[in-house]
């Protein structure tokens, strides 16, 4: 195994091994509860794959948690967009989401979106979807409401399994075994 792939010893100890009580930040060796959640991987794998199985012009996913904040996360085809296009997308997604509807529909970058809401214990999301030329069939439509459900269940899954590092109160302090 490679030496940078290993936990250091001696003094590439963490700060937290070598002074009781000091807090090290998460690196690569941190618990998984001491890191943030790994939801852009997932999001851009999902949006890849919407992609590769219906040939989209745009797919999106704006993600809303409660520790990070909204995240949008957009794949346009071969659309040529100005530069108000990014904000376009972001207002037509917070809107989406700010509506409620399990699945709507919005024009968007000159063809019709659809938006597909989901939902999880601590976070939502919507995904923003379209072709212009030729637009969705009905069983695209189909498959792709299926495939956006599957991609937010995802990503809330890994939003619900982290959990923020608990923070001691100012001046509290941490007992250890010495």
């Amino acid at each position: 195994m490679a030496r940078e792939h290993r936990r250091p010893g001696g003094l590439g100890r963490p700060l937290d091994s070598i002074i009781a009580g000091a807090r090290s930040g998460p690196d690569q060796w941190s618990p998984a509860a001491d890191r943030t959640p790994a939801i852009d991987a997932v999001i851009a794998a999902g949006l890849d794959a919407l992609d590769i199985a219906l040939d989209l012009d745009i797919a999106g996913y704006l993600h809303a948690g409660p520790d990070r904040g909204p995240h949008l996360t957009v794949r346009v085809g071969a659309l040529v967009l100005d530069g108000g296009a990014g904000f376009d997308v972001l207002t037509a997604a917070s809107h989406a989401l700010e509506r409620d509807r399990a699945v709507d529909q919005v024009r968007l970058l000159g063809m019709d979106v659809v938006t597909v809401l989901t939902a999880g214990g601590r976070s939502r999301g919507v995904h923003l979807i379209g072709r212009r030329d030729p637009p969705l069939a009905a069983g695209e439509l189909d498959l792709a409401h299926r495939l956006c459900l599957a991609l937010g269940g995802a990503c809330h899954t890994v939003e619900e399994a982290w959990m923020p590092p608990v923070s001691r109160p100012f001046g509290g302090e941490e007992r250890t075994a010495s």
